[in-house]
């Protein structure tokens, strides 16, 4: 079976609200934190549109913002998907420790009802991880997307060794797109592990990281918003707003709301609400149901 870049338009938008953009995450303290440094803020970065290396590795948003030593903590996570208000998905989020000093961000989203569920979407995606100097940074990336009787692929490889990292689309064919390494680049789905160091540490203003795309090394940008009370299906939570930042796409929104997770000593944040407007298309939201640590 051919590979195709031909997706139902109501399921793409379904998809992209969210999912391929945020993830969801838990970073706990370690032990005996400093509460003096974990007040620290980091300073707002520039834009850069096509980085070097060394305009990564200095960027606040890709480099360690203060001495806290966050630290990686197994959970489960799990989501409700909506359009207009009515349920049609679910997403399983899980983040543990591949046992090699790596760990692995893995998605599960199913189509439950709707067109979802008609064209029986299903996605895998998956992020292999690492902390250096207490920053996330993705060590290999993989998606799977089935809809009908279509398939669409894409990949990140990590050559540490060479210096560099292979992108793989099955819109070019799966063939290789040969970038710079740097330290400090996520994928798609670790980029969140990072905005949520960050917030955790108390980030204003706007905040940007470096991720692999399709051809090139991306800049994402988000702008930090006030907090704000959030009502899901797992609770109440006070929560921070982080928007994204988007070029050349006409009052497309996405919003994600992040709060702390309610751990004795935990630091870290993870995002309770994502939702994605769009003049004269459907509101997409994807919200948190459940959660719990391992």
């Amino acid at each position: 079976m051919t590979n195709s870049n031909v997706e139902h338009p109501c399921v793409l938008r379904w998809l992209l609200s969210g999912l391929l953009l945020m993830a969801p995450m838990l970073i706990a303290a370690q032990a005996g934190h400093d509460e003096t440094e974990a007040d620290a803020t980091p300073t707002p970065v520039a834009a850069a549109a096509n980085p070097s290396p060394e305009a990564i590795t200095a960027n606040p948003a890709t480099t360690p913002a203060s001495n806290v030593a966050l630290t990686p903590t197994s959970y489960i996570a799990e989501y409700e998907l909506l359009r207009d208000g009515k349920k049609e998905g679910r997403a399983t989020r899980h983040l543990a420790p591949l046992g090699d000093g790596r760990w692995e961000l893995h998605t599960e989203i199913k189509g439950t009802s709707g067109m979802a569920r008609f064209l029986g979407l299903r996605v895998d995606e998956r992020s292999q991880v690492s902390w250096r100097d207490g920053r996330a940074e993705t060590e290999g990336y993989t998606y799977l997307q089935k809809l009908a009787f279509k398939k669409r692929e894409r990949s990140v490889s990590v050559d540490r060794s060479g210096g560099r990292i292979i992108s793989r689309d099955s819109r070019d064919d799966n063939a290789d797109q040969v970038l710079a390494l740097a330290d400090g680049v996520h994928d798609r789905q670790s980029a969140s592990l990072a905005l949520a160091d960050d917030l955790a540490r108390g980030a204003s203003g706007t905040l940007e990281y470096a991720v692999v795309g399709r051809h090139a090394i991306d800049i994402w940008q988000f702008q930090v918003g006030p907090q704000e009370s959030v009502v899901t299906p797992a609770g109440r939570f006070d929560a921070v707003l982080a928007t994204r930042i988007r070029d050349n796409e006409d009052d497309k929104v996405t919003r994600t709301w992040f709060a702390r997770f309610p751990l004795p000593g935990a630091l870290g944040m993870l995002p309770v609400r994502i939702e994605q407007t769009e003049p004269g298309e459907d509101d997409i939201v994807m919200q948190l149901s459940n959660y719990s640590t391992n």
